[in-house]
């Protein structure tokens, strides 16, 4: 009889011991799926702001070609300007003429 409960005795530390390892695993296993997933939560974080990037990439160019545009406008009509005021400085005019001459005078002011 001293043999069987040895034998209950160690059968029990032994099922003590598996149970102690089954909760550490158990544990292990929700800190690994708690892990996973933030991972998980991290990617797809990530792939938002990949794609928002990408809008905000195509905005930008998108803008900057619009102000590259209106730069070019710009140019285009300060030139004009530019010709039209060397044409307007250029013209013939005869001194006999009832035109009156372009002048680069300001005008005077009223008050």
């Amino acid at each position: 009889m001293g043999a069987t409960i040895e034998a209950l005795h160690n059968l029990q530390e032994i099922e003590i011991q598996i149970a102690d390892i089954q909760r550490g695993i158990d544990r292990k296993r929700r800190v690994c799926e708690k892990r996973e997933k933030t991972i998980s939560d991290l990617e797809a974080k990530i792939d938002k702001l990949e794609r928002d990037k990408h809008s905000k990439q195509k905005e930008a160019d998108r803008l900057q070609l619009e102000v590259r545009s209106h730069d070019d406008h710009i140019t285009k009509l300060r030139e004009s300007l530019n010709t039209a005021k060397n044409q307007k400085n250029t013209l013939p005019f005869s001194p006999n003429s009832t035109r009156l001459r372009p002048t680069t005078a300001k005008p005077k002011s009223r008050f």
